[in-house]
């Protein structure tokens, strides 16, 4: 037998008589009811009732078509009636006055629609009382197990993502993810998807790389699970899921740090730089302040504060790096520094000497890794 208590056991000795306690269900109803101030909803901690439940657990996992009896216990601290009590949302029989003692024979398919199916293809079942206040407490919890894939028909199957606030792409460094929402619909409860990406990090799969979809409590037709997607290189990742004969894919799209182009450079006196700063969302820049060699975004010099640069007209970041005619120091180096919304940082830096233009020979600058 498996019992389940709840917040804490039941001993019932005997049945109150007729009308002893306020709120009882009785023939004759009190006219005066208190009701509590919280109306919820409430946890087991908080629940004011007390109970148990009982069932044999069914030697193989439960599967379609099957059903559980349970019986248990009820009983009301504050005296009051108790009108219905659920489990897995299947009403019980009241077997003693006010649900004392109570039963219900509740089936497979109202057990994995009431809650997920784990991926140890078990389901949570929950006894709630709903007493003469309306006030929903729940007072037991127990597990069945379960066949995750009993006649299953998955008629189709998709992929949504969702990337983090209003972004359209999640940071390459892994700062954020994306949620990747696999749907099937049909008879889709308890299939078993197996999920794969060729590059990035996918939580939430067991160790075979799989996922099994659930239905919300009181829904048949669709069933869903939730995966998150973490960046760990810039590009577009594809998810594809596969169950049956059914495939779904999915793109996320992954974006490294704000670049500048050029990326290093060394100007001679008098003479000035344009750089194009890229990256795909609001970018901020600060640079360290010289008398010698300033960075201006449009006819204002950048300082340690980072300053918000936007697009111009032809959809262009620019910044523009300027040496001094009559510079007091003969070298000079200064670091550019782009923050994305995500906190992920590039930039870049400029010297003051001979100059050396990418275009125009000089030195190589190596591949731009983030780093700087």
């Amino acid at each position: 037998m498996h019992v389940i208590h709840g917040a804490r056991l039941l001993l019932c000795t005997a049945l109150m008589t007729v009308g002893a306690a306020a709120g009882c269900d009785s023939v004759d109803e009190p006219l005066n009811v208190e009701c509590p101030d919280g109306t919820g909803p409430f946890k087991l901690a908080d629940s004011r009732i007390t109970g148990t439940f009982a069932f044999e657990p069914p030697v193989d996992p439960l599967t379609r078509g099957q059903t559980i009896f349970i019986s248990g216990t009820a009983h009301h601290e504050d005296g009051l009636a108790i009108r219905e009590i659920r489990v897995a949302g299947v009403a019980a029989a009241r077997d003693e006055f006010n649900f004392a003692r109570w039963s219900a024979t509740v089936s497979y398919e109202a057990i994995v629609t009431a809650s997920a199916t784990s991926a140890e293809s078990q389901v949570q079942l929950e006894a709630v009382a709903i007493d003469a206040c309306g006030n929903r407490y729940p007072f037991a919890v127990g597990v069945v197990a379960v066949d995750p894939s009993p006649d299953i028909d998955v008629q189709s199957l998709s992929i949504a993502v969702e990337y983090p606030g209003s972004a359209t792409f999640v940071p390459a460094d892994g700062r954020a993810p994306a949620i990747v929402r696999i749907t099937g619909t049909g008879r889709a409860a308890g299939a078993v998807v197996s999920v794969t990406t060729d590059r990035g990090d996918l939580r939430g799969l067991d160790e075979e790389g799989k996922v099994v979809l659930a239905a919300p409590a009181g829904e048949t037709g669709t069933a869903t699970a939730t995966l998150l997607f973490y960046g760990t290189e810039a590009g577009t990742a594809i998810v594809a899921a596969t169950v049956e004969d059914k495939v779904a894919v999915g793109l996320v799209k992954a974006e490294g740090p704000p670049s500048l182009s050029p990326r290093l450079a060394t100007l001679g006196a008098g003479s000035s730089l344009e750089v194009d700063v890229s990256g795909a969302s609001e970018i901020r820049c600060s640079a360290e302040v010289s008398a010698d060699l300033q960075v201006l975004y449009g006819t204002d010099a950048l300082g340690a504060t980072a300053t918000l640069i936007e697009a111009d007209e032809a959809g262009r970041r620019v910044l523009s790096v300027q040496a001094a005619s009559e510079p007091v120091e003969t070298s000079v180096e200064i670091d550019v520094t782009c923050t994305d919304a995500f906190g992920q940082v590039g930039g870049g830096v400029y010297r003051l000497g001979e100059a050396t233009f990418p275009d125009g020979g000089g030195e190589e600058p190596p591949p731009d890794d983030g780093s700087f």
